[in-house]
């Protein structure tokens, strides 16, 4: 962990603050100008992100179970077709 990065959760840590705004690389730490944070700003867009991500994830879910459904019936024709083979080549061997 860089020096900065270590400043920047030692100055989160200490306050006990969620609200945080400036980067240091990746890592952010709580700035106390109200001006400056753009929580209120990010606050829509992460929820609209997050309706989508859940959206997607439904969309996804849903199409799973229909794959998993379409392949346990095509499981269940390639059986049949089988047992069909098999008692004609029975049927061939008498």
């Amino acid at each position: 962990m860089g020096q900065q990065q270590g400043v920047c959760l030692q100055v989160y840590h200490q306050t006990g603050r969620s609200d945080r705004s400036k980067s240091c690389d990746g890592v952010t730490e709580w700035n106390p100008n109200p001006r400056d944070r753009k929580t209120t700003a990010r606050k829509p867009v992460c929820a609209q992100a997050n309706q989508r991500v859940l959206h997607h994830k439904s969309e996804l879910t849903n199409f799973v179970s229909r794959l998993t459904e379409e392949k346990m019936e095509l499981r269940n024709t390639l059986g049949r077709l089988e047992e069909d083979i098999w008692r004609y080549r029975q049927r061939d061997t008498e």
